[in-house]
Parts: C-alpha cells; sequence; structure tokens
C-alpha cells in the first residue's frame, strides 16, 4: 500500500468509505461528513456538497453549517 499516492490513498478510502457512508447505521452522519470535509478541503468542492447536504438532512450541525458557507 505505501506505493500509493495520496490521491490514490484518498480514492481508496472514499470507495471502503462511501457505502458505509450511505446507509442507515450508526456513525453513518458522521462518515458522510468526513468525506465531504475531505473533499472540501482538497478543493473538491462540488464533490463535496452531496455529502454535507446527506449528513445536514440527518441532523448533523457541522454539515449545515458547511452548506451554508458553500452558499
Amino acid at each position: 500500500v505505501t506505493d500509493l499516492s495520496e490521491e490514490q490513498r484518498f480514492q481508496r478510502y472514499l470507495d471502503m468509505t462511501a457505502p458505509y457512508a450511505t446507509s442507515e447505521r450508526p456513525g453513518a452522519v458522521v462518515a458522510a461528513f468526513d468525506i465531504g470535509d475531505e473533499l472540501y478541503n482538497r478543493d473538491r468542492h462540488a464533490e463535496a456538497l452531496p455529502w454535507f447536504l446527506r449528513a445536514a438532512e440527518r441532523g448533523h450541525e457541522e454539515a449545515a453549517i458547511a452548506l451554508g458557507y458553500a452558499f
């Protein structure tokens, strides 16, 4: 795994985390926010917004604030 680039490691993280973040399982809301936050911090704002929205719709306050800043 050490020979992967940072972007490849991040893509692997997304591939592994996204199914959980879209589920109804405990912690999924936080996972959705975390994905959005990582994407936003990587200047992938348009990709981050749906994750923030998913988390905000389920009551995550920081995600709602992030959406407000985006608009």
